[in-house]
């Protein structure tokens, strides 16, 4: 990945509000929804960063060198171009994300039950 700070693939591919009711979500559907405010905002920074790993995973993944290059210079710039050129590149990178989304929500349900 290029040097990018990675906060920047969440909100470029997310926007905040969804990003924020998916792990709200995530937090209900766990049974940790009546955690303390102090825990659960310590668990959401760090879901946050877990999601952002998953999710520059799966673009480094799905994108060539220079393809990952183009999407930073406009995610650092512009987060509706960099979404455009995803979707321009890649018609499928929305369900590609979905897939990483739902892998994600799976993984943290599994390992909160075990």
């Amino acid at each position: 990945m290029g040097s990018l700070e990675t906060k920047t693939i969440l909100k470029s591919v997310l926007i905040p509000a969804e990003l924020e009711q998916f792990l709200n979500d995530l937090i209900i559907d766990s049974g940790l929804e009546k955690t303390e405010p102090a825990l659960k905002e310590m668990m959401l920074t760090d879901l946050t960063d877990r999601l952002n790993t998953q999710l520059s995973f799966t673009l480094a993944q799905n994108l060539n060198e220079q393809e990952l290059e183009t999407f930073e210079k406009l995610a650092a710039v512009d987060q509706s171009q960099a979404i455009a050129y995803l979707t321009d590149i890649k018609p499928q990178m929305q369900q590609i994300i979905l897939d990483a989304l739902a892998e994600f929500r799976k993984t943290f349900l599994e390992e909160k039950n075990n």
